[in-house]
């Protein structure tokens, strides 16, 4: 379905030089020179809207060499130059570099992450001069939202295509550039915030160093001329700079400065986003910061990725809840409707044999589609906890072991990624494959439990998943996830949770009622608040400390089971995801869950209460809000 545009293909440059002539100063028109070329081909997809005539265009980027061979070939004669040249140029838009420390990776995710914005950028420039002959009014029809820091080297790509390119002057650029853009702030920390060493930056990038540092430099006079009494810690805060043995540059205090608006993407999150992460920020203009608390697509994860419970939906209710996701409301009425109900629970069943042919076809296992179908599919990292899901089926395999035999079969789905780099997540994925293994082979425990872990997560196992869950683990720990709407998708079909009170749960609780569904453990601030130490914590549990022993005594029978142990180590040294913490909790839980789904009627009218009561969170009603609230989009 991809078209390809040669004829809007523009060029990318990296490294070079670039002084401002003499007598000039950096906000002036410089000259870029001696930068390599990179060529950025355009493909576009063609995206058609719900019902409404209307078909949109995603437009992709290609990295390509200059000339099918570099132009010096000829000169240099090495022809296998020639070729790494023309493959390290195609890696731009065929590999997604990891969050590596090496040098190497974090110029290559630069080059990346630029690539992309300054194709998009210049793009953007070609569409509005096509039918605009003054760029005054380039911020008036122009809205661009920044996702996350990793995007906010379109700020000064933008200063320098209007300034060096197309002659606007330094002033009426940089207020073009703050009315243009927008900042989606995802971060939960201050550890997790965008930071790139300035002298890489100047060597692959030395004019938007150049235009960064006289960006900071009268974002900072402007500050001290505001506000008399501003103190050096105040001045550190604001400055995109950060001093050190190396210094780097701060790209989310870029994304902040160079923007109209910032939000965050959950009540809580937005919260720690104002109050711990940039409260000096905030106190400079309180009015550009607001939430925008993240939703999902309902015709994608409901009307299409399950059909035949969309099809019931609207035959109960009509179709409008397909344009608008809060019609969904309407099924309130069936909630003591016991046909609609046992219907409700027919689809849920043959779902779950539909999920059961997908896994037996990607990895071989069987499992048994009457089972209770408890699923963890997301990201994988200490943060989610998916230790927590593991320690409890570790739990009840223990308790079986010694007679006390579960009362609910119970299949538990994992599914999710690892970043490349994060070394703790792998040794998740390697545990719960080796627990998996473990109770699957056993014949005994058979009946009561199995555990598979599917493999290559993406939107198309997702899609399989969504209709078939009975029960959605959203174990992520407080202040530690943006947002955690990934439950929605599993509520908007019919899936109850276990949840821990982070990123949008809270909100989610107030739109569905707590009774529809199980929280356990502590909100940030009192976890936090705790003298917590895990070492104690686990040796004074049985449970926990049984769970301990039982693994430790299985990894050195197991393939690279010593891989493990630094994983089970952070546990008892750290714990920073508080998971022995809440465990006693999570189980109690458990248990609460297990009676509910014993009373049919009553799990299935919390099933229909959760999709009945989701809508709101449609990412209809978000785009709303952002075309109303910082686009100034009219919406009608």
């Amino acid at each position: 379905w991809e078209i390809i545009r040669p004829e809007y293909a523009c060029t990318i440059r990296f490294g070079g030089a670039c002084d401002p002539p003499p007598g000039k100063l950096s906000s002036e028109a410089a000259c870029w020179t001696s930068a390599d070329t990179v060529i950025a081909v355009p493909y576009d997809m063609p995206v058609p809207g719900f019902t409404n005539g209307i078909v949109n265009t995603l437009r992709l980027w290609s990295a390509r060499a200059i000339e099918e061979f570099m132009p010096d070939y000829s000169n240099h004669g090495d022809y296998v130059r020639a070729c790494e040249d023309r493959a390290e140029t195609g890696s731009l838009t065929t590999i997604l570099f990891p969050e590596e420390g090496v040098m190497r990776t974090v110029e290559s995710r630069l080059k990346q992450q630029y690539f992309f914005i300054s194709a998009s950028l210049q793009d953007i420039l070609r569409r509005f001069k096509q039918d605009n002959k003054s760029f005054m009014e380039f911020d008036k029809k122009t809205s661009i939202q920044l996702n996350g820091g990793s995007c906010a080297m379109a700020i000064p790509e933008l200063m320098r295509l209007l300034v060096d390119c197309e002659g606007v002057s330094w002033d009426s650029a940089w207020n073009i550039v703050k009315n243009t853009f927008n900042y989606t702030c995802h971060l939960v920390s201050k550890d997790g915030q965008e930071k790139w060493p300035l002298y890489i930056m100047a060597q692959i990038f030395p004019r938007h160093t150049q235009i960064i540092f006289e960006i900071n430099q009268r974002n900072l006079d402007e500050a001290r001329s505001k506000n008399g009494g501003i103190t050096t810690e105040n001045i550190r805060d604001l400055s995109i700079i950060e001093e050190g043995e190396v210094k780097r540059i701060k790209m989310d205090n870029l994304a902040i400065i160079g923007s109209a608006a910032v939000n965050g993407v959950s009540q809580e999150q937005t919260a720690t986003i104002c109050q711990t992460i940039f409260p000096e920020f905030l106190h400079q203009a309180p009015k550009k910061f607001s939430n925008k608390t993240l939703g999902i697509s309902h015709r994608r994860w409901l009307l299409c990725a399950n059909q035949p419970l969309a099809n019931f939906i609207s035959d109960a209710i009509g179709d409008g809840w397909q344009r608008n996701a809060e019609e969904l409301s309407k099924l309130l009425d069936c909630l003591d409707n016991s046909d609609f109900l046992r219907g409700l629970m027919s689809l849920k069943q043959e779902a779950k044999q539909r999920l059961t042919d997908f896994i037996r076809t990607v990895t071989g296992v069987s499992i048994d589609p009457m089972a209770f179908f408890d699923v963890q599919s997301m990201k994988i990292s200490t943060a989610k906890r998916q230790m927590l899901h593991v320690f409890f089926i570790l739990h009840q395999y223990l308790e079986f072991k010694q007679g006390r035999a579960p009362s609910l079969k119970r299949v538990h789905i994992f599914s999710g990624k690892a970043s490349p780099s994060d070394f703790l997540a792998k040794q998740v994925i390697h545990l719960i494959n080796i627990v998996a293994d473990l109770i699957n082979s056993d014949a005994s425990a058979r009946d009561k439990m199995q555990v598979v872990f599917i493999p290559n997560f993406g939107i198309t196992v997702a899609e399989k998943l969504v209709g078939a869950t009975d029960l959605y683990e959203q174990l992520s720990t407080p202040l530690l996830d943006a947002c955690g709407t990934s439950f929605l998708k599993y509520a908007i079909n019919g899936a109850v949770a276990i949840a821990s009170l982070s990123g949008a749960i809270p909100e989610i609780v107030e739109r569905i009622g707590k009774e529809n569904i199980a929280l356990f453990g502590g909100n940030g601030t009192t976890l936090q608040a705790q003298a917590y130490h895990p070492a104690e914590a686990a040796s004074k549990d049985e449970s926990i400390d049984a769970i301990f022993n039982f693994i430790e005594g299985v990894l050195p029978s197991v393939n690279e089971g010593h891989a493990v142990y630094p994983l089970l180590s952070s546990l008892r040294d750290s714990d920073k995801a508080f998971v022995l913490l809440d465990f006693k909790d999570y189980i109690e839980k458990q248990a609460f869950i297990e009676t509910s789904f014993k009373d049919q009627p009553k799990w299935a009218r919390m099933c229909l209460n959760n999709i009945a009561r989701v809508g709101w969170f449609s990412c209809d009603r978000l785009v709303g809000e952002y075309a109303r609230d910082i686009w100034n989009v009219p919406t009608s």
